[in-house]
């Protein structure tokens, strides 16, 4: 018998599902590895068509520095507050030098580093 679980994008998008602001959380997710991305893009699509009341969440494909660098790139002033959660299983392509960029995007912000990778960004 095979066990299958929501990973990380799944389980965000249902805890933003769930709650009122859910219409104004923008979520994207990277993926490096062509098959991971077909399942992440599938599930997340499949998610969204389930629960249209959420922004439709943006699924890329490439390394997490690639992709979020071009993601910083079209951006034109400064980033919303932002939660980033960089996965500590398997994750490749990621370095401080791109989490940095992420921070030095809110100068008026405060970041804080957890102990999950995460990076939370407030004003």
């Amino acid at each position: 018998m095979i066990h299958t679980f929501d990973g990380s994008p799944i389980l965000a998008l249902q805890l933003i599902a769930e709650k009122d602001f859910s219409s104004k959380v923008s979520t994207i997710f990277i993926e490096a590895d062509d098959v991971l991305f077909e399942t992440l893009n599938r599930k997340v699509n499949d998610f969204y068509s389930m629960h249209p009341q959420i922004r439709k969440p943006i699924c890329r494909h490439g390394t997490f520095a690639d992709q979020l660098n071009e993601i910083l790139k079209g951006i034109p002033i400064y980033l919303a507050p932002t939660f980033l959660f960089v996965d500590p299983c398997g994750v490749s392509g990621t370095n401080f030098e791109t989490i940095r960029a992420v921070m030095e995007n809110r100068p008026k912000g405060k970041a804080t580093l957890g102990k999950d990778y995460s990076v939370r960004l407030k004003n």
